[in-house]
């Protein structure tokens, strides 16, 4: 199976978001009811994206298209070996930013296993 693999462009970096959250839709309506998926699969990152997916569940409404966040499962693609808690932690700025304004199940977020972080080589196994 191949991917497409698509370059966003912004004419700023205040459209970023908006832009962004506009693909994110795209894929997700694309993938739940045009090609009638069971679930929506996406990774994320840290940086700047937690902000920038604040108001995806707005921006979903306005478009009258249901997110169905119960399908969608979430890999931290880019998770620094920190506990949640730590403000070094993308998950916790995900958490904060956009899994708070969501029903992604939490079972369906995957994430580092906490309980290895004082073994940084077992966990990268």
């Amino acid at each position: 199976m191949s991917y497409k693999t698509t370059l966003i462009k912004s004419t700023s970096k205040a459209t970023l978001p908006s832009d962004l959250q506009d693909v994110i839709i795209q894929a997700c309506n694309k993938a739940l009811n045009v090609d009638n998926r069971s679930i929506f699969s996406i990774a994320l990152s840290g940086g700047s994206l937690p902000s920038f997916l604040s108001g995806i569940t707005e921006k979903f409404s306005s478009q009258k298209i249901d997110p169905q966040y119960e399908k969608w499962h979430v890999l931290l693609a880019d998770e620094r070996a920190v506990p949640d808690t730590d403000d070094d932690s993308n998950l916790k700025s995900l958490k904060a930013k956009f899994f708070g304004e969501t029903s992604i199940p939490e079972s369906q977020i995957y994430v580092i296993d906490e309980s290895l972080l004082s073994d940084v080589e077992k966990m990268a196994e």
